[in-house]
């Protein structure tokens, strides 16, 4: 498997659970019981707006440029991801700037905080799916010099050494939002 193969799983992984947290926080919302942990919910969506559309979506675009070249019937795909790639920073820097807006005193309407919430969870698990089945199963079938290749066009759009930066950073947000979730839960 390609280091690019790994690390388009992985990181798709990492944004199944962090979107699965944030799935449990909106429930939360939804009761309206009690309030969910605004300043777990900021985190995410700091995560959400800026490590996703910074690192992964610029390595999703790599890989299915690649695949189009190869298998043409992933271009209509390759279409709603890119639409979905700019959907998701509206939406992910709004709701971010919202949930700052909330921990900052500002009056933020609980129905139009879960009514965002529901918005983006669904937008992010329409994204997942595809990536998860489609995706990743057609790039295992492409030849190593095709993985090669991609990987060479993310490298010139993010060096390695950006990235490493950029996820060593998010490691510890992640890492600090499943401490607070764990708390959350507790």
């Amino acid at each position: 498997m390609s280091d690019l193969l790994d690390f388009v799983e992985e990181e798709c992984a990492h944004a199944a659970h962090v979107v699965d947290i944030l799935d449990a926080q909106a429930a939360i919302l939804h009761d309206g019981a009690s309030d969910p942990n605004y300043r777990l919910l900021r985190d995410i969506m700091h995560y959400c707006a800026h490590y996703l559309p910074a690192v992964l979506f610029p390595y999703e675009d790599c890989l299915l440029e690649r695949l189009g070249q190869h298998q043409p019937e992933l271009h209509q795909l390759a279409e709603a991801l890119h639409r979905r790639h700019e959907r998701h920073s509206v939406l992910a820097i709004a709701l971010h700037n919202m949930l700052d807006g909330v921990l900052s005193g500002h009056m933020v309407p609980r129905g139009r905080l879960t009514k965002e919430t529901d918005a983006y969870i669904t937008l992010l698990r329409e994204h997942i799916a595809p990536l998860e089945r489609q995706l990743i199963e057609a790039a295992h079938k492409l030849a190593s010099e095709d993985l090669a290749v991609a990987e060479r066009q993310c490298a010139a759009r993010l060096t390695a050494e950006t990235r490493e930066s950029l996820r060593e950073e998010f490691t510890r947000l992640r890492s600090a939002i499943d401490n607070e979730h764990a708390l959350s839960v507790e």
